[in-house]
């Protein structure tokens, strides 16, 4: 059995601090949101291996159709899973594309991009329609979910939260599966049809 042999380096811990209005006297709780250890050394002890975590794993994407009871047509779409994204995005010409009915957002949501240097570049986002996602080979499709349009997008579909947790993913990093909790369907994994 391998034993675990420290690195006496310690871990550096990122942390989330809530935000407080201006003129507001509050106090701040410090809560440490992830430890990250770079490495690890592991080994019976006579010879140390040093295993190192990549920088980058592969996005997580899923070719499917996208339509529905509120689009006049139905499209194609490389789609990406990013279940760290807290909505579903569409971008204006893929709407298009597909003829989505836009609605009013009850109120606009403003977002900021995350890598912006200096400059804080902002967008406001005002429409939203209805969507669902079909599979080509027609074994698996998604409850009807909103797909708020977001200009600038780098893909035609981003799949967020709200998708994943309506439709009852599961993600599994390590085995690089999307699996529907309720059908055991593997969105990323799709059975080969004979």
């Amino acid at each position: 059995m391998a034993k675990r042999v420290h690195n006496n380096k310690p871990a550096k811990a990122a942390v989330v601090l809530p935000s407080t209005a201006a003129n507001t006297i509050q106090t701040t709780v410090v809560v440490p949101a992830a430890v990250v250890m770079p490495s690890a050394v592991l080994g019976d002890g006579s010879q140390s291996e040093c295993v190192d975590a990549p920088f980058f794993t592969p996005h997580f994407f899923v070719d499917v159709i996208i339509g529905g009871a509120s689009c006049s047509s139905e499209s194609p779409a490389h789609a990406l899973i990013d279940h760290g994204c807290d909505a579903v995005l569409i971008s204006p010409d893929f709407a298009d594309r597909i003829g989505l009915i836009c609605c009013k957002l009850p109120e606009p949501k403003t977002v900021i991009m995350a890598v912006g240097g200096e400059k804080r570049e902002e967008f406001v986002f005002k429409e939203y329609g209805k969507l669902s996602v079909f599979l080509s080979d027609q074994v698996w499709s998604s409850r009807s979910c909103k797909a708020i349009i977001a200009p600038n997008l780098c893909v035609p579909v981003i799949l967020g939260g709200p998708f994943l947790s309506f439709n009852q993913f599961v993600i599994d990093h390590d085995l690089r599966t999307c699996i529907d909790k309720k059908t055991g369907y593997d969105l990323l994994n799709p059975p080969t049809i004979k």
